[in-house]
């Protein structure tokens, strides 16, 4: 599975809320088959309960500190995470999408 028919296909079944569960699992494992990475396909299903309506984005008014393992380090980077050196801690920016983070919250 493409990441383009999966965007389709999420995007057709997104309108039934209680079915996306168990068809983003199964289309995800297809997807990390083809060697699509979690950021991506972590995006992909990002973008598409958002132009359904799914979830409101929940905006970080300030710097918002995440609580990350080091196994979760690379996928907090790629989704636009940064580390403080100074804290030892990982956080996004104000502006930043929090449902997306919800994970490290």
């Amino acid at each position: 599975m493409t990441k383009e028919k999966f965007l389709a296909l999420l995007d057709r079944q997104s309108r039934y809320p209680e079915n996306l569960s168990g068809l983003i699992q199964n289309a995800k494992k297809q997807l990390i088959e083809a060697g699509v990475s979690d950021s991506e396909i972590n995006e992909l299903v990002h973008d598409v309960r958002l132009r359904r309506g799914l979830y409101k984005p929940k905006t970080a008014a300030t710097q918002t500190m995440l609580n990350v393992s080091f196994e979760d380090k690379d996928k907090v980077k790629a989704m636009g995470g940064r580390w403080s050196a100074n804290q030892r801690r990982w956080f996004v920016d104000a502006g930043a999408d929090l449902n997306r983070f919800e994970k490290w919250l």
